[in-house]
């Protein structure tokens, strides 16, 4: 599925001002230009701009791995208009024209999710590669030079447009930080003081089996403290906290231990968002497997890293201990975010100075009526506390903006005119999925 780049002397578009992307509402000018070789001849010149939905999926089913591909499509809008009728002399022809984006489905739907999806590219490839899932948004500008006076001397430009979504003004000031807290038992003679940094004999340890209502317990449990709204290029770090609690009171925490609690140290962890682009109501003549109408793609979940960590150290090198609410207070955590001084882009993530690209792209979510694009924010860290181990893990939906316009405009300031140029060439000609991956920034 091409983007439909086409230019030519018999017909090409070209735009008043280069811009990286537009939004819904902008205004585009620019010029229809034909260059007439020969002796003057009649022409039509009209001009649409259109926007589609288009997915491909293929499957390999069964031993003898019989493909089966299902095809779907929606148009969003097509806007055409006739820019001139009449004759085009010898030399240089201009046509200029204006569009506006549209911020709705045309004509409009009474359905949710009524507004226009981004450009957006998707490739997934899942069970082993029998499963393949390809779609594209696009939006095009057209516009066809017709010679009504002799045959055989037409012509048919075609340029692609980016398009976003609008974001916040300036960068957000609220992550919408929410909090998931999980409980853990901790059942060891290593919780008293004597036994804390002694080896327990072959009897001890059978004692801890056998006799489990003797064996002192700690009841705690592990807040973990996340953004559930994510802003590319903010200029903050993430923030990712980590807590615990003491649970005191009958069958909970032993009272000698309650005393004076062993520390919690945090050990590894992972923190990754995932990404799918999912769509439905597509019009389809493609049948599946059981032979009912398939208009429905769902992609498959795309690992983008943000913390993978196997030991965690505070600034003096010793381990990281979590920070307890009865003894520090409830404001008191770890923000690994801040340490790490976490921050996200398109292409990858920044942690402690250092860039790490992600080996598929992170963009913005958006729900349209047809195309959504949503993130889950998933962890899996690892807690040590008196020579044992615990695992905890926890996955929440998130969603994730786009760059501030403020941002936007910074960005455009560093790359220069020649800089977007290029990364538009690039887009148009397939080399990236999106102009954004050739700007040549982390």
């Amino acid at each position: 599925m091409p983007l439909e780049l086409q230019q030519s002397i018999a017909a090409s578009i070209e735009l008043d001002s280069f811009q990286l992307s537009y939004r819904p509402g902008d205004v585009i000018a620019g010029k229809v230009v034909r260059i007439q070789l020969e002796q003057p001849g009649d022409v039509t010149v009209t001009l649409q701009f259109w926007a589609r939905v288009k997915t491909y999926t293929t499957e390999r089913r069964g031993n003898n791995n019989t493909t089966h591909h299902y095809r779907g499509e929606s148009s969003l809008f097509n806007i055409a208009k006739t820019l001139y009728q009449g004759e085009a002399s010898v030399g240089k022809n201009v046509w200029p024209f204006t569009l506006t984006i549209p911020d709705t489905h045309l004509p409009p739907r009474p359905a949710p999710g009524n507004s226009l999806p981004p450009s957006h590219y998707v490739r997934d490839e899942y069970h082993n590669g029998r499963h393949r899932v390809y779609l594209y948004v696009k939006y095009v500008v057209e516009a066809e030079i017709r010679d009504t006076s002799r045959r055989g001397n037409s012509g048919l430009a075609t340029l692609p447009l980016n398009i976003r979504n609008p974001s916040s003004l300036t960068p957000i000031q609220d992550n919408a930080v929410l909090a998931m807290a999980t409980e853990e038992r901790i059942k060891t003679l290593h919780l008293l003081p004597e036994y804390a940094n002694e080896s327990l004999s072959f009897r001890q340890h059978m004692a801890s089996v056998f006799k489990r209502s003797a064996v002192p317990q700690y009841n705690v449990a592990i807040v973990v403290e996340f953004p559930s709204v994510i802003q590319l290029e903010h200029p903050s770090p993430l923030p990712f906290r980590i807590r615990g609690i003491v649970r005191n009171g009958e069958n909970k925490t032993t009272s000698s231990v309650a005393e004076k609690p062993p520390e919690i140290h945090l050990v590894s962890g992972a923190v990754y968002l995932r990404s799918a682009t999912n769509t439905e109501g597509l019009e389809s003549t493609s049948f599946d497997f059981y032979g009912k109408l398939s208009n429905y793609v769902e992609g498959c979940w795309n690992h983008h890293p943000l913390i993978m960590r196997t030991d965690f150290m505070d600034f003096d090198g010793k381990q990281l201990a979590v920070p307890m609410e009865h003894q520090q207070g409830k404001e008191a955590a770890i923000d690994i975010g801040k340490n790490l001084n976490l921050g996200l882009s398109t292409r990858g993530v920044q942690e402690s100075g250092k860039f790490l690209p992600f080996a598929v792209p992170l963009y913005p979510s958006f729900h349209s009526q047809h195309v959504q694009h949503i993130h889950e924010l998933k962890w899996e860290l690892v807690f040590a506390c008196a020579g044992k181990k615990f695992e905890i893990g926890g996955k929440h939906p998130v969603r994730v903006m786009g760059p501030s316009e403020e941002r936007e405009q910074q960005i455009l300031g560093i790359i220069g005119e020649e800089g977007i140029k290029a990364a538009l060439t690039a887009w148009a000609h397939g080399n990236v999925h999106s102009p954004t991956l050739a700007l040549g920034m982390p």
